[in-house]
């Protein structure tokens, strides 16, 4: 008998995710609240460290830069760019996430709130990060206003990166290896009913330059994560005048 079908959304299982997060996480426990903790997802915590800081470095991320993350889960990708003297802010849906992504980051700013709607003024950032969220969003029409939306409050001159976009040219292949690295049976009683969203890499390009954004792409690069290949990274650049 095939599992039943997941009749709950993908930001129910973030919640209820986060409400299991223990008391005191360690490194690899943010990695795995983040999602990085089964099948062709996982990832260790030092991948992820040195991910964001090589994203940090392409972002111009220094000292005094105000750098917001979007999705930012347990802290996982938002703790190394911390450590580089950053100011940093995280929004995320799950109050169980950035209860430990506060415990994770003391100095930092954490806040609840959807990615379609961002709670801050125009031009509040100098940097944006969608971290590996827009794939869990509801629709393609939410992926745009989270774009939207990253774009209105970074600082004219200011620069971003949405992480982690399934590449719509390779979906056959993710599913395949995200299928294959836990097994039918266990990726229909986790996954039954819950889609990724995939996205065509021309089009986003395209999406950001009518939000008046430069925009182009790299594919993602995080050592041991077995979708790295078919996924992708859209960084962007807001003209300063």
């Amino acid at each position: 008998m095939r599992p039943a079908r997941v009749e709950m959304g993908w930001k129910e299982i973030w919640r209820r995710k986060g409400a299991q997060a223990p008391g005191n996480p360690t490194p690899a426990d943010l990695a795995a609240l983040n999602g990085y903790d089964t099948g062709a997802g996982a990832a260790s915590f030092e991948a992820l460290r040195d991910h964001a800081l090589r994203t940090a470095a392409r972002l111009g991320v220094g000292p005094k830069a105000s750098v917001l993350e979007i999705g930012c889960g347990a802290g996982a990708f938002l703790l190394p760019i911390a450590k580089t003297g950053a100011s940093v802010t995280g929004i995320d849906i799950s109050a169980g996430h950035l209860a430990v992504a506060r415990q994770a980051i003391p100095n930092g700013r954490f806040s609840a709130g959807d990615a379609v709607s961002l709670p801050f003024a125009d031009a509040a950032f100098d940097i944006v990060i969608g971290g590996a969220c827009f794939l869990y969003l509801d629709s393609r029409r939410d992926a745009e206003a989270a774009l939207s939306e990253a774009i209105r409050v970074m600082k004219p001159g200011g620069r971003g990166v949405v992480t982690d976009l399934p590449d719509a040219a390779r979906q056959q292949e993710s599913e395949r290896i995200r299928r294959g690295a836990l097994g039918e049976a266990e990726y229909e009683r986790l996954y039954a009913g819950l889609l990724h969203l995939y996205f065509d890499r021309d089009a986003m390009v395209k999406l950001a330059a009518t939000r008046s954004a430069a925009a182009s792409v790299t594919t993602q690069n995080i050592e041991g994560y077995a979708n790295s290949p078919n996924r992708f990274n859209l960084w962007l650049e807001k003209p300063s005048g």
